[in-house]
């Protein structure tokens, strides 16, 4: 099923992207303004503790929302899961990370796991105490599938531990009304371009069952928000690093291909190299602005062969991705040292996660070319 479509009711995307920007400025500035106290302190204890290179407002503030959202929608999955042993679950996330070859089997090990472990639910009282937080992360880490969302949300958890108990109870409350309110801003203004997900939120569990992604294929609407508006913010706040990059490349999903089974990509180091076999194929068009525009294209099968290299800061990058792996996939760009920018799928069509049976992805070229190429020059 094809859970979102950025046109909506549109024949064009346009509107999507005017909207998306609008609310993410309005919703950045009230957090910048009523979390003020919040941002300067944690970038305060990141600078005396060297925790990383500091970042900007603007990103710190995507990351109250992400603890917002991942609190309210996880905390019942972290207590049920309170009382068994995380290492299991990290040395298997850690083997499949390690070994392409041993994937496929620790994939159905660690599906039976998830299905039976991590995807149970225990109501409770919502605390607001650092150790539901704990309980969250811990959940998080058994997982799998949150690794630089988990980087993020690390920082913030060091940052409260040195706080009292009243500031952390405090922040929690603070991350989830502000989560809310910015999910009930989105739900008004972009809930049309999410048609499909309650929908499909309803029925993917049977398709599902036994499988390692039934976690990620789950996640609520109010990730794909999260997702919409931190992608904007970020775009935004890397734009003009990512115009004054000498090298600039483009990695584009392998669900863009108009037809896997004839494609002629060959393998190089990083990703497939597109050889131009079909006139109709999305991977082809944005290959040829590339070659005309100067930019290297990639086609990536998986967020996890990204930047196997160091970007030194030095080299642009363009993600096209679903809207689902926009965040992580610019957190870990900008970890390993690129200047990312994002174009979103205008619908997710991979038979993988989402549909019966492969539909080639496409994005909006007016919003490529605007946005990544006119102003390079």
């Amino acid at each position: 099923m094809v859970t979102y479509d950025l046109k909506g009711k549109e024949k064009k995307s346009k509107k999507y992207y005017e909207t998306a920007r609008k609310i993410s400025k309005r919703i950045l500035e009230n957090i910048i303004i009523t979390g003020e106290d919040f941002l300067a302190d944690y970038m305060r204890y990141i600078e005396e503790h060297k925790i990383e290179s500091l970042r900007s407002r603007e990103e710190y503030s995507i990351e109250i929302l992400l603890i917002g959202v991942l609190m309210l929608e996880y905390m019942d999955n972290g207590r049920a899961f309170m009382n068994k042993s995380v290492h299991l679950y990290v040395s298997l996330n850690g083997l499949r990370k390690a070994s392409e070859k041993f994937r496929p089997f620790i994939d159905k090990l660690r599906g039976i796991l998830i299905n039976r472990v991590l995807t149970k639910k225990k109501k409770g009282i919502n605390n607001y105490t650092l150790y539901d937080f704990y309980l969250v992360i811990r959940w998080m880490e058994a997982v799998g599938d949150f690794e630089e969302e988990l980087k993020r949300i690390k920082g913030w958890y060091l940052f409260l531990e040195a706080e009292d108990n009243e500031f952390v109870e405090e922040f929690l409350i603070y991350s989830e009304e502000i989560a809310k309110w910015m999910c009930s801003i989105c739900e008004n203004k972009l809930g049309n371009y999410l048609s499909n997900v309650d929908s499909y939120l309803n029925s993917y569990k049977e398709a599902h069952k036994g499988k390692e992604d039934i976690i990620f294929c789950g996640r609520s609407k109010n990730q794909y928000y999260l997702n919409m508006i931190g992608a904007e913010i970020m775009n935004d706040v890397y734009k003009e690093s990512f115009v004054n990059c000498k090298e600039k490349r483009v990695y584009l999903p392998s669900c863009m291909r108009k037809d896997k089974e004839t494609c002629k990509a060959i393998k190089i180091n990083e990703g497939f190299k597109c050889m131009k076999c079909n006139k109709r194929c999305s991977v082809r068009t944005i290959t040829l602005i590339g070659e005309s525009k100067g930019f290297d294209s990639r086609i990536i099968p998986h967020q996890t062969s990204l930047f196997d290299i160091r970007g030194k800061n030095e080299i642009g990058v363009v993600g096209i991705a679903c809207i689902l792996n926009l965040l992580a996939g610019g957190w870990k760009a900008i970890r390993m040292e690129f200047i990312p920018q994002c174009v979103v799928l205008e619908y997710c069509g991979c038979a993988h996660h989402w549909c019966e049976k492969d539909v080639p992805a496409e994005i909006n070229y007016s919003v490529f070319r605007e946005k990544f190429i006119k102003i390079s020059k």
